[in-house]
């Protein structure tokens, strides 16, 4: 691991930390063409280099990963203790000072379709009509109306209350201004090709400045549009539990705490309503979840494992107490090209044949509930790994059961994060290893690194030694593992929950506003509707909500839909007949 990071800061050094490297997200590049591009590198092997690019952009990301200085050292002593809640005490300030709010450069309705034309598909354009006090949904028809678009849909109609209830002053119908802004939703930002530049993003698309609000995982690094601001994701724990707090300022079901295995209400489970404390907590790495594509579209030299070929007629041949061992070395020499997942499994496996011969509970577990969508008609391959000693699936874990372990992982689904997992995780008493990849959730500008969880790699490569590290500084791990829990506690209350509404939605959106230019100062002697069809002839208007309680109008019910076609390809909302 030492040379690998060694090898790592030598890229590092090369790239610099101006450059921006997307991590494989150029499908006509391959790994070695980028290596051919810094001569330098061409030491490093293919999968250590992709590891590379996939894991950090700069300096800093690889700085943050490590283990900070003065969380290492002595343990023992009172003056450990003194200097360890100092150290901590002064993170904790210094996150709050690096934190500050972006900055949004003036923009108007016409310069949304260059921010518009950075994506393949699952962007629109919403518009805030005064004359019939409505906002409406625009989509391309130059593009598909991919899957995703549902969750875009849902998130529209969500954002729509949001605004109108946090800045009700800005949205009275006629007498206002026209407002416009760009939404996206989706596991992650549907980028177009044309926006990448190996192995940084071309200028056409990082000189955009016109706001987008990503109503979904978001890249990692700021410096791939910056204008992308993450929004709560269209699900029940996210945009819903915005939606109720804009209308009713109180804090949705799945916020609140369970009050004990029998308690009413509340969905968090937290240590001390179910009696379970730090030291008597299960000394393992416990994860449970579906064999899930992992950024399939951004990364697609991924994949399950599978047992196949050669490595099949080498295990029918090995006695059978040798078998496991066969098949965990022919999944390490595969181990680069697998989703982290199932990389988990096999960094599990491992754990259970170490911890067999030391006699020791293993420190991973790590397994599949099962298999995702498609996926279940490959069902047999999970049968042909526990043939030859590597059980994939595991026993199904309610929440209750899982806050008894010690150490949780986030592991990142299609999009790179798990959209529910983090904040169920980070309740629990437990400390959290958050899973660092190539995208986030907007819950990732509020909770820090080292103050509320531990940062693990995509690759998982470090996981065990910072494992061993939390296992070696208990006080530590546990300070930290205390604060996740507190930051979750408070967003169970209204008070803490609107500090989080206010940094993640309203703050933000403010900025959008303010930033603004209104068709009148902009573009002179035109309308928005002037505009519009000047600029957006192959914008097709999809649906108008009012954005109010339910988006109802009286008793006239829901939003209302227009297009029952956007292309060819799909029909997004089929037309009702009036």
């Amino acid at each position: 691991m030492h040379d690998f990071r060694k090898r790592r800061i030598i890229c590092l050094s090369i790239i610099g930390t101006a450059a921006l490297v997307l991590p494989l997200w150029v499908t006509n590049y391959s790994t070695r063409d980028s290596v051919a591009a810094f001569p330098e590198l061409e030491d490093i092997e293919d999968a250590e280099f992709r590891r590379f690019l996939m894991e950090q952009t700069a300096d800093q990301s690889y700085e943050m990963m490590e283990i900070p200085e003065w969380l290492l050292g002595d343990t023992s002593g009172e003056e450990y203790t003194k200097n360890l809640e100092a150290a901590m005490a002064a993170a904790i300030d210094d996150s709050k000072r690096s934190s500050g709010p972006k900055t949004i450069a003036p923009y108007d309705l016409a310069e949304l379709e260059n921010a518009r034309s950075l994506f393949s598909n699952t962007l629109g354009v919403v518009v805030y009509d005064p004359a019939e006090d409505d906002f409406l949904f625009f989509y391309s028809k130059n593009t598909i109306w991919a899957s995703a678009c549902t969750k875009l849909s849902s998130a529209f109609d969500g954002f729509t209350i949001m605004a109108r209830e946090t800045f009700p002053e800005r949205f009275q119908g006629p007498g206002s201004e026209e407002f416009a802004i760009a939404i996206s939703s989706g596991d992650y930002p549907h980028i177009s090709p044309h926006c990448t530049n190996f192995p940084h993003v071309s200028d056409k698309c990082s000189g955009s400045h016109a706001p987008i609000l990503a109503f979904g995982s978001v890249f990692q690094s700021a410096e791939i549009f910056p204008n992308m601001m993450a929004m709560p994701m269209p699900t029940g724990e996210h945009i819903h539990c915005f939606k109720n707090f804009a209308q009713s300022k109180s804090v949705c079901l799945q916020m609140q705490v369970k009050e004990g295995p029998d308690g009413p209400k509340g969905a968090q489970v937290f240590g001390e309503e179910f009696g379970l404390k730090w030291e008597d907590l299960i000394p393992q790495v416990v994860w449970r979840g579906t064999d899930f594509n992992y950024l399939n579209l951004l990364i697609p030299d991924l994949r399950r494992a599978r047992i196949n070929g050669d490595l099949v007629k080498e295990l029918e041949s090995t006695e059978e107490a040798n078998k496991k061992a066969v098949l965990i070395k022919g999944m390490r020499e595969i181990y680069d090209n697998m989703y982290p997942r199932w990389q988990s499994v096999i960094l599990t496996a491992e754990s259970e044949v170490e911890a067999a011969e030391k006699g020791t509970l293993p420190w991973a577990n790590m397994k599949f509930t099962g298999p995702a969508g498609m996926m279940k008609k490959e069902a047999q391959q999970y049968d042909l790994f526990a043939k030859y000693g590597i059980d994939s699936i595991g026993e199904s874990i309610g929440r209750a059961e899982l806050a008894k372990y010690k150490y949780h992982i986030d592991l990142g689904g299609g999009g790179g994060t798990t959209w529910t997992g983090t904040i169920q995780k980070l309740a629990m008493p437990g400390l959290l290893f958050h899973h660092m990849t190539p995208t986030k959730d907007y819950i990732l500008d509020v909770m820090k690194p080292w103050i509320h969880f531990i940062p693990v790699a995509s690759h998982l490569g470090d996981l065990k030694e910072k494992v061993a590290w939390a296992e070696s500084h208990p006080q530590a791990a546990k300070m930290i593992a205390d604060q996740g829990s507190a930051m979750m506690r408070g967003w169970s209350t209204t008070e803490g929950y609107g500090e989080m509404f206010d940094a993640v939605f309203k703050q933000p959106f403010q900025m959008a506003l303010d930033a603004y230019q209104p068709v009148s100062s902009a573009h002179p002697g035109l309308s928005w509707k002037d505009v519009m069809e000047k600029e957006y002839s192959h914008m097709v208007k999809v649906k108008a909500c009012v954005g109010r309680k339910n988006n109802s109008r009286g008793s006239g019910g829901g939003c209302r839909h227009y297009a029952s076609k956007i292309n060819k390809r799909m029909t997004p909302f089929p037309l009702k007949k009036k």
